[in-house]
């Protein structure tokens, strides 16, 4: 049970701050690149460096660059699976963002992966965030499921969220061309 209430309080405080950080025009920290050319950024506070966000920048409005994410995921054999439209939900409170999220899976890969782990649905499927920053740049953002993935301790599940971790970085840098 302690597994389980860490992992929806990471997924929590990951979405929480992605919110937070969208809607104070909070700079992130630089990290280190990755293959796709995003950069990884730490999450939480200093001293927690357990979970990272990758960022790539991608050129063109937030409605282009939505339109990029969502070829490249199905280029990818995933698939869109629902969407939250974070701006429209944050302008009932006064909030002015650019923020939408994409859920992307696959049901084949969700059936493989449940089988392994049937708690995985409180990481899957897969967040990956598209939003603008105060600059006018336009970001994809995501958590690699690995690293969300670990908390179950599941070698099975570490090795197929590894392959997961390939995906989104070539969507990623698919998106970006």
């Amino acid at each position: 049970m302690r597994t389980l209430r860490t992992l929806s309080l990471l997924g929590l405080a990951a979405g929480a701050l992605v919110l937070a950080e969208h809607a104070t025009n909070t700079p992130s920290r630089a990290g280190e690149p990755s293959s796709a050319g995003a950069v990884a950024t730490n999450s939480g506070a200093d001293e927690d460096r357990s979970v990272h966000v990758l960022r790539a920048t991608v050129d063109g409005t937030e409605e282009e660059v939505l339109a990029k994410l969502r070829r490249a995921v199905e280029e990818s054999g995933l698939r869109v699976m629902s969407e939250l439209h974070q701006s429209k939900a944050l302008a009932t409170a006064g909030a002015t963002v650019q923020s939408e999220t994409f859920f992307v899976g696959n049901p084949e890969l969700g059936k493989h992966l449940f089988a392994i782990e049937p708690g995985a649905g409180v990481v899957l499927p897969m967040r990956m965030n598209v939003y603008v920053d105060a600059a006018g740049h336009t970001t994809i953002a995501y958590i690699p499921p690995s690293l969300e993935l670990a908390a179950f301790g599941n070698a099975d599940l570490d090795r197929a969220a590894q392959k997961l971790d390939a995906k989104l970085a070539g969507i990623v840098e698919s998106a970006q061309h």
